[in-house]
């Protein structure tokens, strides 16, 4: 046993440096990326498509560390089993359990550090979510030259930020479907707030608003099902888009502003989500090297893509009910599964 916890931990630190190699390279790569990803939104055909499938083309570390956690597994068990270690492991009355032991372990460890990290972040996103409170509250920004920041809640992204024209405090708050089959006159609108224009996007709808005030002064309708006219605030636009089912998102102005810690939560709940997927997909990897060694590629790959795609309906019904928590953990499994295995699964082929 101490010879697999050797060689086990050993080959935890090669991967190690492969992934941050790996990172270094996929940062180089981010722009293309991300002009990929905007190919995909503006072709309405590819965005269903790899959205059911779970694809992601933007990159995101949690993606990357779950296909290295994977690699490492399927990758240390798979070089046991050519060089007949694990035959001879087996031989000698060690059972699969005690086999993985030591991976467990290392998940465990890589879980505790991981997570360490997010007690850092609390005082940080607490500040944040009290100038977010009070930039939907006065409708003005309370840092000057203070940063853009970027929340995601479930398939509905809140990005607030301020800019100055004229000299003057003015609020830009976008709220931006990536879910939706408008995805191209999202793009077209975010092009014109971009541009300058004291406009403000919510779900597809312009808003416009006084500068001084931060009041709203006119809401024009732009998604394709119009809106009464005659809303005063956001609360009741927003009430109003749930009923007519045009927004996935449960969570109003007004439940995020009673919030002090909701950018800490949010934080807190991805560091969790990002340790226990790195854990398992750990784990996962170094099963499927001991219990399956001469396995098919393509089924892997088939199998791969159909409980992704089981997983991804799963995800859409946690969404509609609103209950995004469960449909986060729907979505990383659905990326451990298949971004992980099917790609790697040449490394159960072990002879």
């Amino acid at each position: 046993m101490q010879i697999l916890y050797r060689y086990i931990f050993h080959r935890a630190a090669v991967a190690s440096l492969f992934v941050v190699t790996t990172c270094v390279v996929i940062a180089s790569l981010i722009n293309l990326f991300d002009i990929l990803d905007e190919v995909v939104k503006q072709n309405v055909g590819l965005d269903i498509l790899f959205r059911y499938l779970g694809i992601n083309c933007a990159p995101r570390m949690m993606d990357l560390l779950n296909v290295m956690m994977i690699l490492a597994g399927l990758f240390t068990m798979g070089e046991l089993g050519r060089r007949l270690e694990l035959v001879s492991m087996r031989a000698a009355g060690l059972s699969d359990g005690r086999l993985l032991q030591p991976v467990v372990w290392l998940a465990g460890i890589l879980f505790v550090v991981i997570l360490g990290g997010s007690l850092e972040a609390i005082p940080k996103l607490q500040k944040e979510g009290d100038r977010l409170k009070g930039i939907l509250r006065t409708g003005k920004v309370m840092e000057p030259q203070a940063a853009p920041f970027f929340v995601q809640m479930g398939g509905t992204a809140l990005q607030a930020s301020g800019y100055w024209p004229d000299r003057r405090e003015m609020l830009q708050v976008r709220l931006v479907r990536f879910e939706g089959d408008r995805v191209s006159e999202i793009h077209q609108a975010e092009r014109l707030i971009r541009s300058g224009r004291q406009w403000d996007l919510v779900a597809g709808v312009y808003r416009k608003m006084d500068p001084p005030t931060g009041q709203v002064m006119k809401y024009e309708p732009f998604a394709r099902k119009p809106f009464p006219a005659g809303y005063a605030t956001p609360e009741e636009l927003l009430f109003e888009m749930r009923n007519r089912k045009n927004m996935v998102s449960w969570m109003s102005f007004t439940q995020l502003m009673s919030e002090r810690t909701f950018l800490a939560r949010q934080e807190i709940h991805k560091r969790v989500a990002l340790a226990m997927s790195t854990a398992i997909g750990l784990c996962v990897g170094a099963w499927f090297g001991v219990k399956m060694q001469r396995f098919n590629a393509a089924r892997a790959i088939c199998l791969a893509i159909l409980i992704g795609f089981a997983y991804r309906l799963i995800f859409d019904g946690c969404l509609a009910l609103g209950v995004e928590l469960g449909a986060s953990w729907v979505c990383h499994g659905a990326n451990l599964i298949l971004i992980g295995v099917a790609p790697f699964s040449r490394f159960l082929t072990a002879t």
